[in-house]
């Protein structure tokens, strides 16, 4: 998992912990607080740290670099089986 070390509290997870955040976190729910859930690294989803890494052209998500399609594949219709005579 690229979030780990993490853990499942109720409903909640806390993820990228640290030996200090869960203990915090265990403290805090002690404590009757609510620690913030999440990671603990400020990453967004499951990004690498840092940032996403992969798929940062805008071409690909503007359709720039989309080509027309002349034929959709498996379009033709399929074989008609003979009845044998």
């Amino acid at each position: 998992c690229s979030n780990a070390p993490m853990a499942q509290i109720n409903d909640y997870y806390f993820e990228d912990l640290t030996p200090e955040t869960i203990g915090q976190i265990i403290d805090d729910f002690a404590a009757g607080k609510t620690p913030e859930r999440g990671s603990y690294i400020d990453r967004t989803n499951a990004a690498p740290a840092g940032g996403a890494k992969t798929l940062l052209d805008a071409k690909l998500y503007d359709g720039s670099a989309a080509k027309p399609i002349k034929k959709l594949p498996n379009s033709d219709p399929a074989p008609v089986e003979k009845a044998p005579a």
